[in-house]
Protein backbone atom coordinates (compact mmCIF):
# COMPACT_ATOMS: atom_id res chain seq x y z
CA UNK A 1 0.00 0.00 0.00
CA UNK A 2 2.94 2.35 0.55
CA UNK A 3 3.97 1.71 -3.06
CA UNK A 4 0.39 2.31 -4.21
CA UNK A 5 0.35 5.54 -2.24
CA UNK A 6 3.56 6.75 -3.91
CA UNK A 7 2.21 5.83 -7.36
CA UNK A 8 -1.00 7.74 -6.68
CA UNK A 9 1.03 10.78 -5.62
CA UNK A 10 3.13 10.64 -8.81
CA UNK A 11 0.00 10.43 -10.98
CA UNK A 12 -1.61 13.25 -9.01
CA UNK A 13 1.43 15.53 -9.29
CA UNK A 14 1.89 14.90 -13.03
CA UNK A 15 -1.73 15.66 -13.97
CA UNK A 16 -2.34 19.12 -12.50
CA UNK A 17 -5.37 19.85 -14.72
CA UNK A 18 -7.32 16.72 -13.76
CA UNK A 19 -9.79 16.32 -10.91
CA UNK A 20 -9.12 13.41 -8.60
CA UNK A 21 -11.53 11.43 -6.42
CA UNK A 22 -10.99 8.39 -4.24
CA UNK A 23 -13.02 5.62 -2.70
CA UNK A 24 -10.73 4.65 0.12
CA UNK A 25 -9.86 0.99 0.47
CA UNK A 26 -6.84 1.64 2.67
CA UNK A 27 -5.86 4.99 4.27
CA UNK A 28 -3.01 6.75 2.46
CA UNK A 29 -1.41 9.31 4.74
CA UNK A 30 -0.33 11.79 2.09
CA UNK A 31 -3.95 12.25 0.98
CA UNK A 32 -5.38 13.34 4.31
CA UNK A 33 -4.53 17.08 4.04
CA UNK A 34 -6.02 17.16 0.52
CA UNK A 35 -9.26 15.22 1.04
CA UNK A 36 -12.77 16.56 1.51
CA UNK A 37 -16.08 14.64 1.37
CA UNK A 38 -17.75 14.48 -2.01
CA UNK A 39 -20.96 12.52 -1.69
CA UNK A 40 -20.21 8.94 -0.75
CA UNK A 41 -16.53 9.25 -1.76
CA UNK A 42 -13.88 11.95 -1.36
CA UNK A 43 -12.27 14.56 -3.54
CA UNK A 44 -8.49 14.96 -3.54
CA UNK A 45 -8.13 18.73 -3.80
CA UNK A 46 -5.25 20.19 -5.76
CA UNK A 47 -3.84 21.95 -2.67
CA UNK A 48 -3.90 20.84 0.97
CA UNK A 49 -6.53 22.47 3.14
CA UNK A 50 -5.23 24.40 6.19
CA UNK A 51 -8.48 23.46 7.98
CA UNK A 52 -11.96 22.09 7.31
CA UNK A 53 -14.65 24.73 7.02
CA UNK A 54 -18.23 24.88 8.28
CA UNK A 55 -19.41 24.74 4.67
CA UNK A 56 -17.64 21.39 4.20
CA UNK A 57 -19.25 20.04 7.34
CA UNK A 58 -22.70 21.32 6.40
CA UNK A 59 -22.71 19.80 2.91
CA UNK A 60 -21.41 16.45 4.14
CA UNK A 61 -23.85 16.37 7.05
CA UNK A 62 -26.86 17.16 4.87
CA UNK A 63 -25.83 14.67 2.18
CA UNK A 64 -25.40 11.72 4.54
CA UNK A 65 -28.46 12.57 6.61
CA UNK A 66 -30.55 12.43 3.43
CA UNK A 67 -28.69 9.42 2.05
CA UNK A 68 -29.22 7.39 5.22
CA UNK A 69 -33.01 7.46 4.60
CA UNK A 70 -32.54 4.69 2.00
CA UNK A 71 -30.37 2.68 4.41
CA UNK A 72 -31.33 2.58 8.08
CA UNK A 73 -33.42 5.76 8.20
CA UNK A 74 -32.64 9.39 8.87
CA UNK A 75 -32.87 9.45 12.66
CA UNK A 76 -29.27 9.96 13.80
CA UNK A 77 -28.43 13.50 14.96
CA UNK A 78 -25.59 15.16 16.83
CA UNK A 79 -27.45 14.40 20.04
CA UNK A 80 -28.10 10.72 19.37
CA UNK A 81 -26.24 8.71 21.99
CA UNK A 82 -24.07 5.69 21.38
CA UNK A 83 -26.43 3.68 23.57
CA UNK A 84 -29.39 4.61 21.35
CA UNK A 85 -27.53 3.33 18.30
CA UNK A 86 -26.63 0.14 20.17
CA UNK A 87 -30.29 -0.33 21.13
CA UNK A 88 -31.27 0.18 17.48
CA UNK A 89 -28.73 -2.41 16.35
CA UNK A 90 -29.99 -5.01 18.82
CA UNK A 91 -33.61 -4.31 18.00
CA UNK A 92 -33.30 -4.31 14.21
CA UNK A 93 -30.21 -6.33 13.28
CA UNK A 94 -30.55 -8.97 16.00
CA UNK A 95 -34.23 -8.93 16.89
CA UNK A 96 -35.63 -8.21 13.41
CA UNK A 97 -38.05 -5.84 15.11
CA UNK A 98 -39.05 -3.16 12.61
CA UNK A 99 -41.45 -1.27 14.82
CA UNK A 100 -40.80 2.41 14.03
CA UNK A 101 -38.14 1.51 11.43
CA UNK A 102 -38.00 4.11 8.63
CA UNK A 103 -35.18 2.70 6.52
CA UNK A 104 -35.17 0.04 3.81
CA UNK A 105 -35.60 -3.53 5.02
CA UNK A 106 -33.64 -4.71 2.00
CA UNK A 107 -30.61 -2.93 3.47
CA UNK A 108 -31.00 -4.81 6.78
CA UNK A 109 -30.87 -8.10 4.83
CA UNK A 110 -27.89 -7.00 2.72
CA UNK A 111 -24.65 -7.77 4.60
CA UNK A 112 -22.48 -6.54 1.74
CA UNK A 113 -24.42 -3.30 1.47
CA UNK A 114 -24.09 -2.68 5.20
CA UNK A 115 -20.35 -3.22 5.09
CA UNK A 116 -19.88 -1.11 1.95
CA UNK A 117 -21.76 1.97 3.13
CA UNK A 118 -20.32 1.71 6.63
CA UNK A 119 -16.88 1.62 5.05
CA UNK A 120 -17.60 4.69 2.92
CA UNK A 121 -18.85 6.66 5.90
CA UNK A 122 -16.05 5.59 8.26
CA UNK A 123 -13.50 6.63 5.62
CA UNK A 124 -14.86 10.19 5.72
CA UNK A 125 -14.93 10.06 9.51
CA UNK A 126 -11.31 8.94 9.35
CA UNK A 127 -10.34 12.04 7.35
CA UNK A 128 -11.97 14.18 10.02
CA UNK A 129 -10.41 12.19 12.86
CA UNK A 130 -6.91 12.50 11.36
CA UNK A 131 -6.98 16.25 11.97
CA UNK A 132 -7.55 15.53 15.67
CA UNK A 133 -4.58 13.19 16.06
CA UNK A 134 -0.97 13.93 17.07
CA UNK A 135 0.05 12.73 13.59
CA UNK A 136 -1.62 15.78 12.02
CA UNK A 137 0.93 18.59 11.48
CA UNK A 138 0.02 21.89 13.17
CA UNK A 139 -0.57 23.63 9.83
CA UNK A 140 -3.55 21.36 9.16
CA UNK A 141 -5.26 21.71 12.52
CA UNK A 142 -8.38 23.78 13.10
CA UNK A 143 -7.48 27.39 13.81
CA UNK A 144 -10.05 28.29 16.48
CA UNK A 145 -11.67 26.59 19.46
CA UNK A 146 -15.05 26.86 17.75
CA UNK A 147 -13.84 25.18 14.55
CA UNK A 148 -12.11 22.49 16.64
CA UNK A 149 -15.38 21.71 18.43
CA UNK A 150 -17.21 21.65 15.09
CA UNK A 151 -14.70 19.10 13.79
CA UNK A 152 -15.11 16.90 16.86
CA UNK A 153 -18.89 17.10 16.57
CA UNK A 154 -18.90 16.19 12.88
CA UNK A 155 -16.41 13.35 13.36
CA UNK A 156 -18.58 11.82 16.06
CA UNK A 157 -21.68 12.15 13.87
CA UNK A 158 -19.98 10.44 10.93
CA UNK A 159 -18.73 7.58 13.11
CA UNK A 160 -22.19 7.14 14.64
CA UNK A 161 -23.69 6.73 11.18
CA UNK A 162 -20.96 4.32 10.14
CA UNK A 163 -21.59 2.25 13.28
CA UNK A 164 -25.37 2.24 12.70
CA UNK A 165 -24.94 1.13 9.06
CA UNK A 166 -22.92 -1.94 10.13
CA UNK A 167 -22.49 -2.46 13.89
CA UNK A 168 -20.35 -5.55 13.30
CA UNK A 169 -17.88 -3.96 10.89
CA UNK A 170 -14.40 -4.26 12.46
CA UNK A 171 -13.22 -1.14 10.63
CA UNK A 172 -16.16 0.99 11.78
CA UNK A 173 -15.92 -0.37 15.32
CA UNK A 174 -12.17 -0.07 15.80
CA UNK A 175 -11.98 3.37 14.20
CA UNK A 176 -14.85 4.68 16.30
CA UNK A 177 -13.39 3.15 19.47
CA UNK A 178 -10.04 4.84 18.82
CA UNK A 179 -11.81 8.18 18.40
CA UNK A 180 -13.78 7.71 21.62
CA UNK A 181 -10.66 6.75 23.56
CA UNK A 182 -9.10 10.06 22.58
CA UNK A 183 -11.76 11.77 24.68
CA UNK A 184 -11.75 9.22 27.54
CA UNK A 185 -15.25 8.07 26.55
CA UNK A 186 -14.61 4.55 27.85
CA UNK A 187 -18.24 3.67 28.50
CA UNK A 188 -19.27 4.59 24.95
CA UNK A 189 -16.30 2.66 23.54
CA UNK A 190 -17.37 -0.42 25.51
CA UNK A 191 -20.94 -0.08 24.24
CA UNK A 192 -19.65 -0.05 20.65
CA UNK A 193 -17.40 -3.07 21.20
CA UNK A 194 -19.98 -5.11 23.13
CA UNK A 195 -22.65 -4.41 20.53
CA UNK A 196 -20.28 -5.66 17.84
CA UNK A 197 -19.63 -8.79 19.90
CA UNK A 198 -23.35 -9.54 20.11
CA UNK A 199 -23.55 -9.51 16.31
CA UNK A 200 -20.20 -11.26 15.82
CA UNK A 201 -19.78 -13.43 18.96
CA UNK A 202 -16.91 -15.57 17.67
CA UNK A 203 -14.60 -12.70 16.74
CA UNK A 204 -11.58 -13.01 19.04
CA UNK A 205 -10.32 -9.55 18.07
CA UNK A 206 -13.50 -7.98 19.42
CA UNK A 207 -13.26 -10.02 22.62
CA UNK A 208 -9.69 -8.82 23.06
CA UNK A 209 -10.78 -5.26 22.39
CA UNK A 210 -13.40 -5.44 25.14
CA UNK A 211 -10.85 -6.77 27.65
CA UNK A 212 -8.42 -4.02 26.67
CA UNK A 213 -11.07 -1.32 27.03
CA UNK A 214 -12.10 -2.56 30.46
CA UNK A 215 -8.46 -2.45 31.53
CA UNK A 216 -8.08 1.10 30.15
CA UNK A 217 -11.21 2.18 32.00
CA UNK A 218 -9.92 0.75 35.28
CA UNK A 219 -6.49 2.37 34.84
CA UNK A 220 -8.09 5.70 34.01
CA UNK A 221 -10.37 5.42 37.04
CA UNK A 222 -7.41 4.69 39.29
CA UNK A 223 -5.51 7.62 37.81
CA UNK A 224 -8.49 9.95 38.18
CA UNK A 225 -8.93 8.96 41.82
CA UNK A 226 -5.23 9.53 42.44
CA UNK A 227 -5.41 12.96 40.78
CA UNK A 228 -8.47 13.90 42.84
CA UNK A 229 -6.74 12.76 46.00
CA UNK A 230 -3.64 14.76 45.09
CA UNK A 231 -5.74 17.86 44.44
CA UNK A 232 -7.35 17.48 47.85
CA UNK A 233 -3.93 17.08 49.44
CA UNK A 234 -2.64 20.15 47.61
CA UNK A 235 -5.61 22.17 48.79
CA UNK A 236 -5.10 20.98 52.37
CA UNK A 237 -1.39 21.81 52.17
CA UNK A 238 -2.26 25.36 51.11
CA UNK A 239 -4.91 25.97 53.76
CA UNK A 240 -3.28 23.97 56.57
CA UNK A 241 0.51 23.88 56.15
CA UNK A 242 0.88 22.54 59.70
CA UNK A 243 -0.80 19.23 58.73
CA UNK A 244 2.40 17.20 58.71
CA UNK A 245 0.95 13.80 57.59
CA UNK A 246 -0.69 15.49 54.60
CA UNK A 247 2.52 17.35 53.69
CA UNK A 248 4.59 14.18 53.78
CA UNK A 249 1.92 12.18 51.95
CA UNK A 250 1.77 14.77 49.20
CA UNK A 251 5.55 14.78 48.94
CA UNK A 252 5.50 10.99 48.53
CA UNK A 253 2.90 11.34 45.78
CA UNK A 254 5.08 13.86 43.99
CA UNK A 255 8.02 11.45 44.16
CA UNK A 256 5.91 8.68 42.61
CA UNK A 257 5.01 11.06 39.80
CA UNK A 258 8.70 12.00 39.44
CA UNK A 259 7.99 15.61 40.42
CA UNK A 260 11.12 15.72 42.55
CA UNK A 261 11.45 19.48 42.95
CA UNK A 262 7.90 19.76 44.30
CA UNK A 263 8.61 16.94 46.77
CA UNK A 264 11.83 18.57 47.97
CA UNK A 265 10.01 21.85 48.55
CA UNK A 266 7.54 20.05 50.80
CA UNK A 267 10.34 18.19 52.59
CA UNK A 268 12.01 21.53 53.34
CA UNK A 269 8.74 22.71 54.83
CA UNK A 270 8.19 19.52 56.83
CA UNK A 271 11.68 19.56 58.38
CA UNK A 272 10.85 22.79 60.20
CA UNK A 273 7.62 21.38 61.64
CA UNK A 274 7.85 21.19 65.43
CA UNK A 275 5.94 17.89 65.51
CA UNK A 276 8.02 15.95 63.02
CA UNK A 277 9.41 12.65 64.37
CA UNK A 278 12.84 11.15 63.96
CA UNK A 279 11.29 8.32 61.92
CA UNK A 280 9.78 10.82 59.48
CA UNK A 281 13.05 12.73 59.27
CA UNK A 282 14.84 9.43 58.74
CA UNK A 283 12.67 8.66 55.72
CA UNK A 284 13.50 12.05 54.23
CA UNK A 285 17.18 11.51 54.99
CA UNK A 286 17.08 8.14 53.19
CA UNK A 287 15.67 9.79 50.07
CA UNK A 288 18.40 12.44 50.08
CA UNK A 289 21.10 9.83 50.69
CA UNK A 290 19.86 7.60 47.87
CA UNK A 291 19.55 10.52 45.46
CA UNK A 292 22.98 11.94 46.35
CA UNK A 293 21.72 15.27 47.68
CA UNK A 294 24.40 15.67 50.34
CA UNK A 295 23.67 19.28 51.30
CA UNK A 296 20.00 18.44 51.86
CA UNK A 297 21.00 15.33 53.79
CA UNK A 298 23.20 17.38 56.10
CA UNK A 299 20.28 19.64 56.95
CA UNK A 300 17.96 16.74 57.77
CA UNK A 301 20.56 14.97 59.91
CA UNK A 302 21.25 18.23 61.73
CA UNK A 303 17.55 18.44 62.53
CA UNK A 304 17.49 14.85 63.81
CA UNK A 305 20.45 15.55 66.10
CA UNK A 306 18.56 18.47 67.63
CA UNK A 307 15.44 16.35 68.20
CA UNK A 308 17.28 13.25 69.43
CA UNK A 309 20.58 14.45 70.97
CA UNK A 310 21.09 11.22 72.90
CA UNK A 311 20.99 8.90 69.86
CA UNK A 312 24.46 7.88 68.60
CA UNK A 313 23.53 6.82 65.02
CA UNK A 314 22.14 10.19 63.80
CA UNK A 315 25.12 11.98 65.33
CA UNK A 316 27.52 9.53 63.65
CA UNK A 317 25.78 9.95 60.25
CA UNK A 318 25.90 13.71 60.71
CA UNK A 319 29.66 13.54 61.33
CA UNK A 320 30.16 11.33 58.25
CA UNK A 321 28.30 13.79 55.98
CA UNK A 322 30.28 16.72 57.37
CA UNK A 323 33.48 14.81 56.69
CA UNK A 324 32.42 14.30 53.06
CA UNK A 325 31.66 18.02 52.79
CA UNK A 326 35.12 18.91 54.13
CA UNK A 327 33.86 20.33 57.45
CA UNK A 328 36.66 18.76 59.44
CA UNK A 329 36.23 20.42 62.82
CA UNK A 330 32.46 19.90 62.89
CA UNK A 331 32.87 16.28 61.77
CA UNK A 332 35.39 15.49 64.51
CA UNK A 333 33.25 17.17 67.16
CA UNK A 334 30.11 15.24 66.21
CA UNK A 335 32.03 12.00 65.80
CA UNK A 336 33.36 12.35 69.37
CA UNK A 337 29.82 12.87 70.72
CA UNK A 338 28.56 9.89 68.71
CA UNK A 339 31.28 7.56 69.96
CA UNK A 340 30.78 8.70 73.56
CA UNK A 341 27.04 8.00 73.30
CA UNK A 342 27.85 4.69 71.68
CA UNK A 343 30.21 3.68 74.52
CA UNK A 344 27.55 4.46 77.12
CA UNK A 345 25.02 2.38 75.21
CA UNK A 346 27.38 -0.57 74.93
CA UNK A 347 27.87 -0.60 78.69
CA UNK A 348 24.11 -0.92 79.13
CA UNK A 349 23.63 -3.24 76.16
CA UNK A 350 26.74 -5.11 74.93
CA UNK A 351 24.74 -6.49 71.99
CA UNK A 352 24.14 -3.02 70.52
CA UNK A 353 25.82 -1.82 67.32
CA UNK A 354 29.44 -0.79 67.86
CA UNK A 355 29.99 2.43 65.94
CA UNK A 356 33.69 2.48 66.83
CA UNK A 357 34.24 -0.69 64.83
CA UNK A 358 32.27 0.80 61.95
CA UNK A 359 34.34 3.99 62.01
CA UNK A 360 37.57 2.06 61.44
CA UNK A 361 36.50 1.09 57.90
CA UNK A 362 33.89 3.73 57.00
CA UNK A 363 34.90 5.33 53.68
CA UNK A 364 32.91 8.46 54.48
CA UNK A 365 35.48 9.28 57.17
CA UNK A 366 38.55 8.88 54.98
CA UNK A 367 39.24 12.63 54.90
CA UNK A 368 39.74 12.49 58.70
CA UNK A 369 41.67 9.26 58.95
CA UNK A 370 45.21 10.70 58.98
CA UNK A 371 44.43 13.38 61.54
CA UNK A 372 45.78 12.88 65.08
CA UNK A 373 42.42 13.88 66.52
CA UNK A 374 40.69 11.14 64.54
CA UNK A 375 43.32 8.51 65.43
CA UNK A 376 42.79 9.40 69.07
CA UNK A 377 39.02 8.97 68.74
CA UNK A 378 39.32 5.83 66.61
CA UNK A 379 42.39 3.92 67.65
CA UNK A 380 43.42 0.95 65.58
CA UNK A 381 42.03 -2.32 66.87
Amino acid sequence: MEINGLLCKVIFDHNPTNDFYVEESFPLDWMYPYETPSGIIMKINRNPLPELTDDIFKKDHEFWSKYSERLCGNWITYDTTVQQIADFAEKVYLGNNYDGFTGDRKFIRDDDGQKAFSKLRSSIAGVYAWRLTPQCPPEYRQKTQASQQALIKETDFAFKQSFAFCPYSPEAVFRYVNFLLGFQRFDDALIVAKTCQKLDPYNDQVSGLIAQLENYKKQYGDMSRAQNQMQQMQSEATTNPADLPNILGLAGTYLQMQQTNAAISLFDEAITNAHISTAQLGAIASFYAESGRIIKLEGVLGRIVVIAPDQPEPRYDFAAVEAVLGKTNEALENLKVALDLNAKRLKANPAATDLLTQARTDGHLNSLRNLPEFQKLVPAS
